[in-house]
Order: C-alpha cells, then structure tokens, then sequence
C-alpha cells in the first residue's frame, strides 16, 4: 500500500500562540502568530517580523471569496488564539479562532507572546513597557456590557449626555373685544421632556434602559469605541448601535427609539411620509426654516389643515410677527374676525371697499375722514 503524503493525511499539528503583528502586506486577512512550544520569547533570536504569516479561518457568515461577509477578521496583536499548520515543516499556519480567558498582567512589549504594540512612547513612564493589549487585566475578555455590569462605561456615558427636561411649547391664555363682547382663548401648557433613563441610578435605585443579563446580550465592539448591542434579555430586550463620538439609536424593550445625534443630522428622500398616532412635540433651541417649492412649480403649496376642535395658537413672547407677501392675502372666516392691538394702521395703495350685512359702527375720541371729494349715501 502506497504512503499517502498531503494536507489531511499526514497528521494534524496543533498550536496555540499570541498574535503580533495584523498589518498583512496583502491585505488578506493574515496574521503574524508567535506559537507556544514553536517559538521563542526573545526579540532578538525571533523578531515578530520573521514569524511565518497565518491564515485565518473565516466563520460562515463571510463566503471567503470577493469580500462577500465579514472580512477582515477581528483579531488584534495579543489575541491568543489555537490553530494548525497544514504543512509539515510548521510554516504554514492557519488560525483557526481566538481564545478568550482573563489575562492576569498587562502584556511585556519586550518579549514575544505580546502585543508589540506600547501604550506610552514616554520611556520614563510605566505605559512604556505595557503593551496596548490587554486593556485592563484581571478582567475576562468578555466585553463588559455582555456581562451586564451596572457600572459598565458606556451606558453610564450615555446617560450624563441625555437631554434631561427639555422645554416644550406653551401659550398663554388671552381675551380680547369682540362684536359680541370678549372673546377668550385657552393657555396651552408646555410639559418637559427628557430622553428615557439609561443606566442604573443608585440614588434612586431604578434601572433605565440597559440592563442586560449574561449570557443573553450580544455585543459587537470595535477599537474605536463603535458598539453594536442585539440584547435578548428577558423583559429588557434592546437594540443599540453606538458612534464612538456620543451619536447613538436605541431601540427598547418598550418599543421607544432614541436617536441621539451629537452632530448634524442629515435626511433625504425622494418621498417623506410620516405618521404620528398621538402627540408631536418639537424644540428648537436656535432659529428654524422652512423652504417651499424650490421647483418653483404651480401647486406646489404648504398646507396646514386642523381638523374639528383643535386650536391653532402662535405665540412670540417678545418680538414681532412680520408677513411679507408678495401675492394676495385671501381670509375666510366663517366666524367673527377679532383684532385688538395699541394702535393700528390700514394703508391701501388703491381701493378700499368695507362691506357689512348689518351695521357699521365707528367710535373714537376724535373722528377724521379726510378725502377729495367725500361721497355719503351713494
């Protein structure tokens, strides 16, 4: 019987080891695996950059064929991973997945099975001889807003940046003469309002948001800070997705959406339809615009509607209202049209026609009519 000598037959040669280096030449993904047993600690017999290149194994979700997936994996130089060599001199290595533990000091930059990688360039402070990763030892690799930890970074970041009661309209309530005697409007309160609570209150010890339960929170962080929570705790269930600048969305177990938006927000659309079942509350806390019709094309109108029983109040607590129309100013009103003011000024520069279906009252101190020739009766 003939000796069968190739990949799958001749043995299975496993490893575990460190990774170093993650920066392939060929942007395939590869990485740089100092291998326990294989290698070498010292720098000086075995530098990181003769360490063979290693192939990483991709999970299902990437197809491993023209960037369809998930690419490139996300190890980071001190990721201990476990492998195999498909060759049998041990240079061709291939990583088969990273292994999580609880590191029990920061990494050595000096020596191998480290991350290289300084997290000080000071040589005179300790930083220098601390590698980058792990980030805090003594803690499991497990991220911590898997774990549910109440006093975990981001929710408690989340939290100091919410906007708490936040100011809404208000119009105050107003009468004024009218042909039957006064007329009275109603005041329109203006409640605050704030974004919900995120993270655990210990003065008030009430939970917000966040308030995951291990095993069941699924989280995908990045180096950066971005952050990506599926979290299918019982009763607590959320959707985060996080921007390492403060900008987040969120959606809760009771069905609210935040979005938290720390710069410019930009919207657009072909179309924009949207439907609210309750109450709108808008607060602006600069000036607000709004530009109609810049096709320029007839029936292209802004149309407020209000349907039975509803207001509409506008109120400016100091300051003027200024209308400028460049066109006809058509007013219907099916009941009494009701204007008080300090003084008041018509000037027309053509005609002015009064018309009434009943009396015409004029009373002042002083009365003037002043015209060339002036007509009565006509």
């Amino acid at each position: 019987m003939s000796h069968k000598n190739f990949m799958g037959m001749d043995g299975f040669n496993w490893f575990i080891g460190v990774v170093e280096d993650r920066k392939d030449p060929m942007q395939l993904g590869r990485v740089r695996v100092r291998c326990v047993g294989y290698h070498t600690e010292d720098l000086v017999q075995l530098p990181t950059s003769n360490l063979p290149w290693a192939s990483v194994m991709l999970s299902s979700e990437s197809a491993g064929i023209s960037g369809i997936g998930t690419t490139p994996s996300f190890l980071v130089e001190g990721s201990h991973v476990v492998g195999f060599f498909r060759d049998v001199d041990s240079q061709e290595p291939v990583v088969m997945g990273p292994l999580a533990g609880i590191p029990q000091a920061y990494g050595n930059p000096n020596a191998g099975f480290a991350d290289p990688n300084r997290r000080s360039d000071d040589e005179d402070t300790e930083d220098y001889n601390r590698s980058f990763y792990p980030r805090v030892p003594k803690e499991s690799d497990v991220n911590e807003l898997a774990r549910g930890l109440v006093t975990a970074t981001n929710p408690y970041y989340r939290e100091g940046m919410r906007h708490i009661n936040a100011p809404s309209a208000a119009t105050d309530s107003f009468s004024l003469a009218n042909i039957s005697g006064t007329a009275t409007t109603d005041a329109s309160p203006g409640d605050a309002f704030s974004e919900p609570q995120v993270a655990y209150d210990s003065d008030t010890e009430t939970y917000g948001t966040y308030k995951p339960e291990y095993p069941y929170n699924h989280v995908y962080e990045t180096e950066q800070g971005h952050i990506q929570e599926f979290d299918d705790t019982p009763s607590y269930g959320r959707i985060h997705l996080f921007h390492s600048s403060g900008s987040y969305i969120e959606l809760s177990t009771s069905g609210a959406s935040v979005h938290h938006t720390t710069g410019d927000a930009h919207t657009t659309a072909l179309n924009r339809y949207t439907y609210l079942k309750d109450n709108d509350t808008l607060t602006v806390s600069g000036g607000s615009k709004l530009l109609i019709n810049t096709d320029k094309k007839s029936g292209q109108n802004y149309d407020i509607e209000i349907d039975e029983l509803g207001d509409l109040n506008i109120q400016v607590n100091k300051g003027n209202v200024n209308i400028n129309v460049k066109g006809d100013v058509n007013l219907l009103a099916q009941g009494d049209l009701n204007a008080t003011a300090a003084n008041m000024m018509f000037d027309s520069k053509g005609k002015t026609k009064i018309i009434a279906g009943d009396v015409i009252d004029i009373e002042g101190s002083i009365v003037n009519i002043k015209g060339t020739p002036i007509n009565l009766n006509e």
